[in-house]
C-alpha cells in the first residue's frame, strides 16, 4: 500500500509538472503568434514610411527641375539685357552715319514718326536672332530663346516689354535669391536622403534583432519541449529510461521511437551496434575490425565496424562504374524525388533514429548510460537537432530543387535549329570523404553528386560511423538503387591510394584536415596520365576565424556572439572564432563580461544538467592537440591565460573553455587552427583600427569566416573593402558561425602555410595548419554545377543545300 501511495503521489506530481510545462508551451506559442503579428505590423509601417520618403524625394526632384528652369530664365534675362544694350548701340551708330537733313525734312519726320521707326527696325529682327544665337553659344543656353515675347505667367521672371524696368541691382538680387533657394532645396534634399538611409539602416537592424529574438524564442521552446519530455520519461520509466524530445518542429516524430532507439544504442551491456561495409546489396565484413568510442567515456564502445581493404574498394569501384550509365540517364526529377523522400523520412518517421544515432553513446561520471543530450559527436540538444535533422534535410531538399532548376537553364535557339544543354554526371565515380563534426556534411558530400547523376564511394568518419550509416540506410529506403552510393569505411591512406590509382576517378568531395587533402591532391596530380578525365577536386578544411571589434560596437552583442562562436560544440566547428581583436577603450568592459559569462559555462553532461553548454572533444587525438596548445600558452612570454586552461581525459576528453590574451598579434596561436575551445584576444589602440584590419587580412593563411562588430556605417564599409578576401563567409554584427543552407552558402579560399612543430618537454606535437579549401559553397544554387559535365546538342531542322558560301560565286 505504501508503494501504491507513493506511486500515486508521483503520478499526481508528474501530472502537475506536465500541466505546468504544457501551459508554458502554450504561453510561448501565444507569444510567438503575437510576436509574428507585431513584426508584420512593423514591416507594414516600415513599407509605408519608405513609400512616403520616396514620394518626398520625387517631389524634391520636381522642385529642383523648377529651380533649374528659373536659372535658365535668369540666364536668358541677362542675355537679353546685354542684347538690348547692343541694339541701342547699333541704333546710335546708324543715326550717326545718316546725312544731315533739312528743317523741312525734319519737320516731316516729326509729323510722321512712323518714318523713323520704319527706317531703323527694318533689320532688327535678323540682328536679334543673330545675337541671340551668339549669346546661346557663349552662355551655353539650351532653352529656346528665339521668341522675342514670352507667355506671361506666375513663373515668368522677365518679359521682353519689361526690359526697361529691370536694372543690375534687381537682377543681382534675383540671382542671389535664386541661388539661396537652390542651396536650401539641395540641403533639404540631402537631409531627406540621409534620413531615409538612417531609417533604412535602423529598420534593417531592427529586423535582424527581431529575427534573433525569434530564434531565441524557438530555442526556448526547444528547451521547454526537452524538459517536458524528460519529466515525462522520468515519471513513466524511472531515471534509466530518461529521454527528451528532439523537436524543433511539429514533425519531429514520436518520442517513443526516440526512446527505443536510444535504449538500443545506449545499452552499455547489450550487443554493440554492428556496421558493415555495403557494396550494392551485399553487407561485407573484413578482418580489420574497429570500434567507435564515446568521447565522454572512452571505455564505452558505441558501435563496431570494419575497414574495407584495397580489394573490396576496387570491387566497389567496378560495381559503381557499371551502374553509372543507367543512373545518369534517369531524369533528374526522378533522382531528385529520392532525396525529397529521404528528407521527408528524416523529418518524420526516421527523425528519432537519426537524432538518436547522432546523440547516443555517451556515459556519465557514474558509468550509467546517458540516454539523450550527450552525443556521439559531443553535441547538446540544439546542436544535434540543427545538424542531424534540420541541416541534412535542407541539403537534400535544396540541392534536389537546384538540380531540377538547373535543367531549365538552356541556351538560345535560332531560326531553323534548336539547342539543348544536357547536364550529365561525371564519367567515372566520385569519392566522398566525410568529417566527424557534422552528420549533415557527410550526407551532403555523398548525396549531392548522386543527385546530379554520379556514383559515389562514401568513406564516413570513424567517430561518426553510427549516424552516417543511419543516413545511408534512409537513402536506400527512399529508393536509391544499389551501387549508386557505396558505404565503405576505410583506413585513410588505403582509401586514398586506391581511389587515386583508378582510371575511373572523376572527382573527390572532401571535408577534413589539410594533410589528408594535400596528400590526395598530390596523388591526383601524380596520376593525371592514367585518368580518363581530369578529376574534380573540391575540399573544405577549416579556418582561423576572426572577430574584429570597433570602438562603436555593441558590447553585449560582441560578448554573446563570441562566447557562442568560440565555445559552442567545444570550438569544433570549421567556422568557430579563435582570434579576436578588441580596442583598448572597450577591452576592460568586454574582458569583464567575458569572464562573467565564462564562470557560468558548464562543461559536462547535458542530460544531467540542461544548462550544459558543451561537452567533451571528439577523441584522444583532438585532446592531445588542444592540450599541447594549452601548454604552449602557459610557457609563452607573449600569452596570458585569463580564464580556463585546464583539461582532463581520465573519463572523457574534457577541455575547459579557455580565453588567452596576447601581446603579439603575430604569435603562432593567432594564425594556426586549434579546433578546440580556445579563444585568443589581441588588444589594439582604438585609433589603429585600420592597421588592425590589414593585420587580420595578412596574419593567417586562412580565409573561411570572419565577423566585424561596429555601429559606424563608414567603418563597416571600410572593413568590408579591407577584408574582402579574408573570409568566404563574412558577418557584420553577428558571430562567425551559424551558416544556414540556402541563406549563407558555406566555404572559404586561400591556402595554408607549412606544418610546424612545437617542442614539448617529452615529445613533439605536430600542429596541422588547415586551410578553407576550394570555396565551392555547398548550400548554394551553384554547388550542383560542380558535379555535372554539361553537353550541348544542336539540332538543325532545315537541310543544308549548298557547300559554297555566297561570296564564292
Amino acid at each position: 500500500l505504501e508503494e501504491i501511495s507513493t506511486l500515486m503521489c508521483n503520478v499526481n506530481e508528474s501530472e502537475a509538472i506536465q500541466d505546468e510545462l504544457n501551459e508554458k508551451v502554450e504561453r510561448l506559442k501565444a507569444e510567438l503568434v503575437v510576436f509574428k503579428s507585431l513584426m508584420s505590423d512593423q514591416m507594414s509601417d516600415l513599407d509605408t514610411k519608405i513609400q512616403e520618403k520616396a514620394m518626398k524625394v520625387d517631389m524634391d526632384i520636381c522642385r529642383r527641375i523648377d529651380i533649374t528652369a528659373k536659372l535658365c530664365d535668369v540666364a536668358q534675362q541677362r542675355n537679353s539685357e546685354d542684347m538690348s544694350k547692343m541694339f541701342s548701340m547699333a541704333v546710335v551708330c546708324k543715326k550717326k552715319e545718316k546725312k544731315p537733313v533739312s528743317d523741312e525734312e525734319n519737320s516731316e519726320m516729326d509729323a510722321d514718326p512712323s518714318t523713323s521707326e520704319e527706317d531703323v527696325p527694318f533689320n532688327i529682327t535678323d540682328e536679334m536672332k543673330r545675337m541671340l544665337n551668339q549669346l546661346r553659344e557663349t552662355f551655353e543656353i539650351d532653352d529656346d530663346c528665339d521668341s522675342l515675347t514670352w507667355e506671361e505667367n506666375d513663373d515668368t521672371l522677365l518679359l521682353w516689354e519689361d526690359f526697361a524696368n529691370y536694372n543690375d541691382g534687381s537682377l543681382g538680387n534675383l540671382i542671389d535669391e535664386t541661388e539661396s533657394l537652390i542651396k536650401t532645396r539641395e540641403q533639404e534634399y540631402q537631409e531627406t536622403i540621409g534620413q531615409i538611409e538612417m531609417e533604412l539602416a535602423t529598420a534593417k537592424s531592427d529586423m535582424n534583432r527581431h529575427l534573433h529574438e525569434y530564434m531565441e524564442m524557438c530555442s526556448m521552446k526547444r528547451g521547454l519541449d526537452v524538459q517536458m519530455e524528460t519529466c515525462r520519461r522520468m515519471i513513466k520509466g524511472g531515471r534509466n529510461s530518461l529521454s527528451i524530445s528532439s523537436s524543433v518542429s511539429s514533425d519531429s516524430g514520436n518520442t517513443d521511437e526516440i526512446q527505443d532507439e536510444l535504449d538500443k544504442d545506449g545499452e552499455t551491456e547489450g550487443p554493440i551496434k554492428e556496421i558493415p561495409c555495403v557494396i550494392g546489396n551485399e553487407e561485407v565484413w573484413t578482418k580489420d575490425v574497429r570500434y567507435q568510442l564515446s568521447p565522454f567515456n572512452h571505455s564505452h564502445k558505441v558501435s563496431k565496424f570494419c575497414y574495407a581493404d584495397k580489394e573490396l574498394l576496387n570491387k566497389a569501384i567496378e560495381a559503381s562504374v557499371a551502374a553509372r550509365r543507367e543512373w545518369d540517364l534517369k531524369p533528374v526529377a526522378d533522382r531528385a524525388q529520392i532525396f525529397f523522400k529521404a528528407a521527408d523520412i528524416i523529418s518524420g518517421p526516421k527523425r528519432a533514429e537519426v537524432l538518436a544515432k547522432t546523440m547516443i553513446g555517451q556515459v556519465n561520471q557514474f558509468g550509467t548510460p546517458l540516454y539523450v543530450g550527450l552525443f556521439m559527436l559531443g553535441k547538446t540538444v540544439v546542436q544535434a537537432e540543427i545538424d542531424a535533422a534540420a541541416e541534412l534535410i535542407d541539403f537534400f531538399r535544396f540541392n534536389a530543387k537546384h538540380a531540377i532548376q538547373l535543367e531549365q537553364q538552356q541556351p538560345l535557339d535560332s531560326d531553323g535549329s534548336t539547342n539543348t544543354m544536357l547536364y550529365r554526371g561525371l564519367e567515372g565515380f566520385v569519392a566522398a570523404v566525410a568529417p566527424f563534426n557534422f552528420t549533415a556534411i557527410g550526407g551532403n558530400l555523398a548525396g549531392t553528386p548522386a543527385i546530379m547523376g554520379n556514383v559515389v564511394l562514401w568513406k564516413p568518419s570513424d567517430t561518426a560511423m553510427s549516424a552516417s550509416y543511419a543516413v545511408y540506410k534512409i537513402l536506400r529506403e527512399s529508393g536509391l538503387p544499389p551501387n549508386i552510393i557505396q558505404f565503405v569505411p576505410a583506413d585513410g591512406p588505403v582509401f586514398g591510394d586506391t581511389i587515386t590509382s583508378s582510371e575511373h576517378l572523376a572527382g573527390i568531395n572532401f571535408t577534413g584536415s589539410v594533410p589528408t587533402f594535400k596528400r590526395l591532391w598530390k596523388q591526383v596530380a601524380q596520376n593525371l596520365d592514367i585518368y580518363r578525365n581530369f578529376p574534380r577536386v573540391a575540399g573544405e578544411c577549416g579556418g582561423k576565424n576572426f572577430h574584429f571589434v570597433h570602438k562603436s560596437a555593441d558590447v553585449r552583442s560582441v560578448v554573446n556572439g563570441t562566447i557562442r562562436s568560440a565555445f559552442e560544440y567545444g570550438g569544433q566547428k570549421c567556422s568557430a572564432c579563435s582570434r579576436m581583436y578588441v580596442p583598448d577603450s572597450l577591452w576592460p568592459q568586454i574582458k569583464q563580461e567575458l569572464l562573467d559569462v565564462h564562470k557560468q559555462i558548464k562543461v559536462g553532461d547535458p542530460v544531467e544538467d540542461f544548462s550544459t553548454f558543451f561537452s567533451a572533444v571528439i577523441d584522444d587525438k583532438s585532446f592531445s592537440r588542444i592540450k599541447g596548445w594549452l601548454e604552449h600558452a602557459k610557457t609563452s612570454p607573449h600569452l596570458k591565460i585569463i580564464a580556463g586552461g585546464n583539461c582532463d581525459n581520465k573519463k572523457g576528453y574534457f577541455v575547459e573553455p579557455t580565453i588567452i590574451e596576447t601581446t603579439d598579434p603575430q604569435e603562432k596561436i593567432m594564425n594556426e587552427e586549434i579546433f578546440g575551445p580556445i579563444l585568443t584576444v589581441y588588444v589594439y589602440p582604438e585609433n589603429d583600427y585600420k592597421k588592425v584590419l590589414h593585420l587580420i587580412d595578412n596574419t593567417s593563411p586562412y580565409a573561411l569566416t570572419g565577423a566585424i562588430f561596429s555601429q559606424d556605417k563608414a567603418v563597416i564599409n571600410e572593413a568590408g573593402k579591407a577584408l574582402r578576401n579574408a573570409a568566404g563567409n563574412y558577418y557584420v554584427n553577428d558571430k562567425s558561425t551559424g551558416s544556414v543552407v540556402a541563406q549563407q552558402p558555406f566555404g572559404g579560399a586561400r591556402a595554408s602555410g607549412k606544418l610546424k612543430t612545437i617542442a614539448q618537454p617529452k615529445e613533439k606535437i605536430h600542429f596541422d595548419i588547415i586551410f578553407p579549401g576550394t570555396n565551392d559553397k555547398p548550400g548554394g544554387p551553384h554547388y550542383v554545377l560542380r558535379w555535372t559535365s554539361p553537353q550541348v546538342v544542336k539540332q538543325t531542322h532545315v537541310p543544308l543545300t549548298e557547300w559554297k558560301y555566297p561570296y564564292m560565286g
